[in-house]
Formats: structure tokens, C-alpha cells, sequence
């Protein structure tokens, strides 16, 4: 059976005196919210994106940043198997 994807952004933002437990209750708390409507989650990956810079910072260059992604998958029926 085919699978389609769908993918949401996650990049906590945390205070020094939060760390891990807090990042982690914020991932959980996504990947419920993504759960829904019979998505289930397959993976979280780091993608990471070339940035150019504007007008006014053009003798700085392009920069790297990595952005996080919570990917989720679910089942697509295929054709023959809605046929009798």
C-alpha cells in the first residue's frame, strides 16, 4: 500500500534553565497535535538551508542554518483495493 508524507517545522526555543525535559514535553506535545486525522509519526530530521543574505549585508555572504522537521506518514489507499 502507498504511504503520502507531510512534514511540520520544529525548532523549540528555550531558555538556558530549560533544557532537554522542556524541549522533549515540545516535541511530544507536536507530535501529538500531528497525530491526528490518522497521520502517524515517522521521523524527525534536520534539514539544513543556505540563507542569502539582503541588500544590506551583501559583503557577508550566504550563511547555514539548520531547521527541524517532524515528518509524519500515513496509509493512501490505493485504486484496487477499493474494486470488488
Amino acid at each position: 500500500m502507498a504511504r503520502e508524507f507531510s512534514t511540520r517545522s520544529f525548532n523549540p526555543v528555550v531558555k538556558e534553565s530549560q533544557g532537554g525535559d522542556f524541549i522533549s514535553q515540545q516535541m511530544e506535545e507536536a507530535i501529538q497535535k500531528g497525530t491526528n486525522n490518522g497521520w502517524e509519526f515517522h521521523s524527525y530530521q534536520t534539514v539544513q538551508v543556505v540563507v542569502k543574505p539582503g541588500c544590506l549585508a551583501i559583503f557577508s555572504g550566504p550563511r547555514i542554518t539548520n531547521y527541524g522537521v517532524i515528518v509524519f506518514s500515513r496509509e493512501v489507499p490505493s485504486i484496487e483495493a477499493g474494486r470488488s
